[in-house]
């Protein structure tokens, strides 16, 4: 704010301790614009453009009491005296608590709305500067943040569960035979752990495992021979 270049109109100006005590309680660094202001006013009758929200809260305040003495003095140079009779100190006094009453009321008004758009600001960069720090992460080697994968845990299932599967989908396995193996191995299919007990028993149904073992029985000729009997089977120790 800019100190009007021309000559002052008067030489001093009544600064009343409610405007002390409504500007000491505003930001430090708000507290030069409104100074600025009452000066620019008081001396040189100069209506200020305030920028920010608390120095025009307290404007609102002080502004009244400062047009008033403007009043005084213009009617002391017009022919009239100087009030200076009880009344005129009781109006002064009345007039000084009622400015720091409203100087109470704006404060409080305009300290709630600068600290809720404080907050609002606050909030906004915080908010950005998360978006970044994801952002760079994310282009380290350009690679995206590695996610772990959710794995689905494995139930064991009970052997009734496995006749019921069998006979709604007609397969040929032995459901006794199916829960028997892998109940004994701990339910693994070679070094690793079950993850579709459904799945394995379909893979059972269309492999060989299902077979019999074959062993053919000695004819009469063969009887007594001392000819060894070959025996015609697989061997199914070894599940998948």
């Amino acid at each position: 704010m800019e100190t009007p270049e021309t000559d002052p109109q008067r030489e001093y100006f009544p600064f009343l301790y409610s405007f002390k005590d409504a500007i000491s309680e505003i930001p430090q660094k708000y507290r030069l614009e409104i100074y600025e202001a009452i000066t620019d006013y008081a001396f040189f009758k100069k209506e200020p453009e305030l920028k920010t929200t608390f120095a025009r809260f307290a404007w609102k305040v002080i502004f009244p009491i400062l047009k008033k003495s403007w009043q005084k003095v213009e009617n002391g140079r017009k022919g009239g005296g100087q009030l200076n009779n009880s009344n005129a100190a009781k109006r002064v006094k009345n007039e000084q608590k009622t400015s720091k009453a409203i100087a109470n009321i704006e404060y409080e008004r305009s300290t709630i709305q600068a600290n809720a758009d404080i907050e609002r600001d606050n909030e906004k960069e915080k908010i950005n500067n998360n978006n970044n720090d994801e952002n760079e992460v994310s282009m380290i080697g350009g690679q995206q943040p590695s996610r772990k994968r959710e794995t689905k845990s494995f139930t064991k299932p009970s052997l009734q569960e496995i006749k019921d599967f069998i006979s709604e989908n007609s397969f040929s396995v032995d459901p006794e035979a199916f829960y028997d193996y892998y109940e004994s191995n701990g339910w693994m299919v070679g070094r690793n752990r079950m993850k579709d007990w459904k799945s394995t028993i379909r893979r059972w149904n269309r492999t060989e495992y299902q077979q019999k073992r074959v062993i053919p029985t000695s004819t009469p000729e063969m009887a007594g021979s001392g000819a060894e009997v070959e025996k015609d089977y697989k061997d199914y120790s070894e599940r998948f």
